[in-house]
């Protein structure tokens, strides 16, 4: 990710998906350059509608995590603006 800032200077978000990474290496890619936790869904329905067992993180949990690395979580919708508390 930390490469990823120098050559996609032109991206604004890069994502790291702690479903896929777990929960510290997605903390390990928010310090590397990474600003957005992917695989987080608000009422997600779309997975669990398949029968997937999918891991499911609160949203205290996933403040907790991103505090732990010293971050301010903050709530985004689809087009990335920043929803108030």
């Amino acid at each position: 990710f930390v490469i990823s800032r120098i050559f996609l200077d032109n991206f604004v978000n890069l994502q790291a998906s702690w479903v896929k990474l777990g929960k510290k290496l997605a903390q390990l890619m928010l310090c590397f350059g990474a600003n957005d936790l992917g695989g987080t869904l608000m009422e997600e329905n779309i997975s669990s509608s398949t029968g997937l067992r999918i891991n499911i993180l609160s949203k205290d949990e996933l403040e907790n995590m991103i505090k732990q690395i010293g971050r301010i979580p903050r709530q985004r919708d689809t087009l990335y603006s920043h929803q108030k508390k």
